[in-house]
Parts: C-alpha cells; sequence; structure tokens
C-alpha cells in the first residue's frame, strides 16, 4: 500500500499556468510495458534545453535524466525504449524521442502513480497524480485537452481517439495544448454557412494547414480533414447543430483554435 503525505501531497498538486513546459500526454499501460513514455510540450516561443532536468515517478528513488531540446511549440517524447516507441508508431522519428529511467503505474482499477518532472534547479516543473480509471484501455495514451489547465485535474485528461492508439510528438487527438498562432492573421479564416450548413474555412495558399480537425466542446473528435496541395479552403458539412471547436494544424506544429456556433 502507498501512502502520501501532506507534503507529497501537495507537490503532485504543482501547477503554473504560466509553465514553459508541461506535460502532454502520455502512455501507462502500452503492450509491451517496455514502451512506456510521457510526451513534453513546449508552451513558449522559444526552444527549451532540458540538460539538467529530470523525471520520476513516486515509485522511484533515482531520477530518470533528461537531455535534448523541446523546440518553441514543439514536443519532445521521453520513453522507456526509444527504438520500441519509433518502431510502434508511423510518423514517429528517432530525433523527437529522448530515452530515461521511466516506470509508470497500471496494476488495479483505482490505481495509479505520479509523473513529476524537474526543472535543472531541481524545483518541480510539473508533477500529477493519474489513476488508471482516467484510461483503463491498453495501449491507448491519455491526451490533455488543455495545456493552460491543471494536469492534476482528471477532466483535463481524455483517451487518444488516434488510429493507433496515440499522438506522440504531434499534435493530440483531441484538442490539447492548442496554440492560437496561426502563420498569419489574415492568413485564416473561419465561418459558418448556414444556407448550406457547413463550417467554411480558407487561407492564403501559400500558408495550407496540414490538417484540420473539428471537435464538439466535450472534446468529441467529429471531423479529421486534409487539405489538399494548392487548395485555398474546405467546406466541412455540419450534420448535427450546435458548437464546434476547429482546430488547423501546419506543418510546422503551429496550431489555430476557433469556437464556432453552428445554428
Amino acid at each position: 500500500m502507498r501512502i502520501f503525505y501532506g507534503s507529497a501531497l501537495l507537490l503532485l498538486s504543482v501547477w503554473t499556468s504560466n509553465a514553459q513546459v508541461v506535460i502532454n500526454e502520455f502512455m501507462f499501460h502500452p503492450e509491451d510495458p517496455k514502451n512506456e513514455w510521457v510526451e513534453l510540450y513546449n508552451t513558449t516561443d522559444s526552444a527549451v534545453p532540458l540538460q539538467g532536468w529530470s523525471i520520476k515517478d513516486a515509485s522511484k528513488r533515482t531520477k530518470g535524466a533528461l537531455s535534448g531540446i523541446v523546440p518553441a511549440g514543439g514536443y519532445l517524447v521521453v520513453a522507456r525504449d526509444g527504438e520500441l516507441l519509433v518502431d510502434s508508431y508511423s510518423d514517429l522519428e528517432m530525433d523527437c524521442v529522448i530515452e530515461a529511467t521511466l516506470s509508470l503505474n497500471h496494476i488495479g482499477a483505482t490505481g495509479g502513480d505520479s509523473i513529476i518532472l524537474y526543472k535543472a534547479d531541481g524545483s518541480v516543473a510539473e508533477a500529477f497524480y493519474y489513476q488508471n480509471k482516467w484510461g483503463p484501455e491498453i495501449g491507448r495514451s491519455l491526451e490533455r485537452k488543455r495545456a493552460d489547465m491543471p494536469a492534476n485535474d482528471s477532466a483535463n485528461w481524455r483517451p487518444s481517439t488516434a488510429e493507433e492508439g496515440a499522438t506522440p510528438c504531434s499534435a493530440n487527438s483531441t484538442p490539447s495544448g492548442v496554440r492560437r498562432d496561426a502563420p498569419s492573421s489574415s492568413g485564416w479564416g473561419i465561418r459558418y454557412n448556414q444556407s448550406n450548413k457547413a463550417i467554411q474555412t480558407f487561407w492564403k495558399v501559400d500558408q495550407i494547414p496540414l490538417s484540420i480537425a473539428t471537435f464538439t466542446p466535450t472534446g468529441e473528435r467529429v471531423n479529421d480533414l486534409m487539405p489538399t496541395i494548392g487548395s485555398s479552403g474546405l467546406v466541412i458539412p455540419v450534420t448535427t447543430v450546435g458548437p464546434r471547436l476547429v482546430v488547423a494544424t501546419w506543418s510546422s506544429g503551429k496550431q489555430q483554435a476557433q469556437l464556432i456556433s453552428c445554428y
């Protein structure tokens, strides 16, 4: 039985709205036990070097030393076995993965573990305690809905809806970590056309998004589309009225999100 004393509970609730690097996704119950990993997301416009940073769970006395750089607005995945992880996901490259000592519990319906991320000065960048019931399916990660909301809130995590069961080093399948920073404010637009009941998105030809997804306010994915090369817009039919979150992702990793009423 694991007992958490007052100081530990305070530690696991650490969160700050201006955190530079946050935990954005993690795999705690993979099909292969060696394929556990944690994805870091840089919320800032500047690269963050991880020299001297470390990561640990509640039961480990030693911290897994980190290295590498989390690019501005980008991701870096911390894995137990980097080659195994890269072999498991079709679009994942080794240059987005670093290896570190990591062991995340997944035993029992009410079990769980903590993930604690330390900065080089020893301070806690982020820490939280997850429970198995947040995502009980084997081989499916937990994705953060919003990078600017606390990690220790179970409502801020959702099992990945991606076909491969996770989205390491890419935008989450749920609207998580969305940055409102399209390449140009004049290069992206969106509106709901009531006459043909469709969402109309448009952009400059030289600023074509890599993909466009729509979600309900509770995080259910409704559409996932890839614009054709050279296009300047996309029409997305709306079969059920209501608010939609439209998320456009560019190849640079930048994203633009907008909540739009479809009535």
